[in-house]
């Protein structure tokens, strides 16, 4: 088990900006001076690097925020100016990096600037309004995807594109109507990468207007439109989302020689404190969590979607071991308090608790688990204990079977008392599982929810838990 306190010891925060843009001067003055703050308070050591003196491959745009520490690398994926999705993603990344992988795209939309990959995937909604007889809808769209594309200077369709991390995407949709007269209105929004719940700029109170014979010139200046606002978004953005390119020219130096190799992980704690077994109680419960401890119950989207991750700040649960205080025969149930549930970020954290998880009428989501089958062996200290955890997660009103891969340590606090690490992970497909749609991106990973559960359990009259319901007015 990696001790916090080392972990911490060894983060480092990397920032690499380039000097002399009006991106680079929004985000010195508006974001950097709270960065620094954030990472101060966090134990982070922050690290400021030119990126024209040198940059990794992955770096295609700057500013760009980095976190890494002796787990792995971890690449920001948000906007600048979210300072609480940027402590958020402080916070998440030391439970383990993420993924920072590349994606395929086929048949997109792309603008190349320097190393930056800038996608737009467009939209286009079924035609509304009074529909025309013998009216093919998917040749419709396929004629106005051809418009707009026809209508940029900058994006090029290409066939296949390769994005990373630190690129960027402009999500382009286009919402055409034809009126009783004939004429048609294609009204227009763009979505950031960074939040697909809040348009950046929305073309419906003035939308791009035309005789329908004329379809091809609407969609083309529509698309233009559109394309010229994401330039503009590109070069500033009063929410974060400009950004400056790395320039072809740059060396592309490697993490090493710039001095930035990933620490080494420091040795288990576990065993340290306890050179001989520990007495557990059997009757255990969900640990009252500190300031600074990790997240109890983390989840993200699967990579390449995995920005979009967050976490659940309210868990409460109790645990009887079995007999002789082992895993086997172990029972208990976890309550969620759903309202708790954070993205770090405000119109995201809205859009989940009310869309999404519906606090209101499911203010607790519960996991209740099976009488675990397991090795009857006895736990020990520096050794986690691996066991498969069975039961079933009871959400909006359906329940779900759930296997969970786990594994138990016990250990020492520093005052002496006894307490149970327990982690586990498990993949949730929440579209057929619970009926929920996922954030815009690539199949299957938009539907895809990966979870990482930390737990200190420690026996209940040294670690009293908040009652679920008491706990639903609670800020996260």
């Amino acid at each position: 088990m990696i001790a916090i306190a080392s972990l911490v010891a060894a983060a480092h925060l990397v920032v690499f900006q380039q000097d002399g843009s009006l991106p680079a001067y929004e985000f010195a003055t508006k974001a950097l001076p709270q960065i620094r703050e954030l990472a101060k308070a966090d134990g982070v050591t922050l690290d400021l690097r030119d990126a024209r003196a040198g940059a990794p491959g992955e770096v295609h745009t700057t500013p760009l925020l980095v976190y890494q520490d002796p787990q792995g690398r971890s690449i920001y994926r948000g906007r600048f100016t979210d300072l609480d999705r940027i402590a958020q993603f402080l916070r998440t990344v030391r439970a383990g990096p993420l993924a920072n992988a590349e994606v395929v795209h086929d048949d997109m939309a792309v603008w190349r600037r320097g190393r930056a990959v800038v996608i737009a995937p467009i939209k286009i909604t079924p035609l509304s309004g009074v529909i025309p007889p013998r009216f093919d809808e998917a040749a419709f769209a396929a004629s106005a995807r051809r418009a707009i594309l026809s209508g940029f200077k900058r994006f090029r369709s290409e066939r296949r594109v390769v994005t990373g991390p630190s690129d960027r995407a402009f999500y382009l949709d286009f919402h055409p109507y034809r009126d009783p007269e004939g004429r048609l209105f294609v009204s227009t929004a763009i979505y950031s990468g960074f939040n697909c719940v809040e348009p950046v700029f929305q073309g419906f109170s003035e939308p791009v207007t035309g005789t329908w014979a004329d379809q091809s010139d609407v969609f083309a200046r529509a698309g233009k439109m559109l394309e010229d606002r994401v330039a503009q978004l590109s070069l500033s953005s009063d929410v974060g989302d400009a950004y400056d390119p790395v320039e072809p020219a740059v060396p592309a130096t490697s993490w090493s020689a710039l001095g930035l190799a990933l620490p080494p992980a420091a040795p288990s704690a576990g065993a340290a404190r306890a050179a001989h077994a520990i007495a557990l109680p059997r009757q255990l419960v969900v640990g009252a969590m500190g300031p600074d401890d990790p997240p109890r119950l983390q989840f993200r989207f699967a990579s390449p979607l995995d920005a979009y991750n967050g976490e659940v700040r309210v868990l409460t649960g109790t645990i009887t071991l079995g007999e002789k205080s082992r895993l086997r025969g172990a029972s208990g149930t976890l309550e969620a308090v759903t309202a708790s549930v954070t993205m770090g970020n405000k119109t995201l954290d809205a859009e989940l608790r009310n869309s999404m998880l519906r606090v209101d009428a499911f203010p607790v989501a519960r996991f209740v688990l099976d009488p675990v089958d397991a090795a009857d062996v006895e736990l020990t200290p520096g050794a986690p204990t691996p066991f498969t955890a069975t039961g079933h997660l009871d959400m909006l009103g359906v329940s779900v079977p759930l296997s969970v891969n786990a594994q138990a340590e016990p250990g020492l606090d520093e005052d002496g008392s006894p307490w149970l690490d327990v982690r586990a992970r498990f993949v949730l497909r929440i579209g057929a599982a619970l009926g929920l749609k996922g954030p815009d991106g690539p199949s299957p990973a938009n539907d895809t929810l990966e979870f990482a559960v930390r737990l200190a359990l420690k026996p209940e009259a040294e670690a009293p838990a908040t009652s679920p319901g008491a706990s639903r007015s609670a800020r996260p």
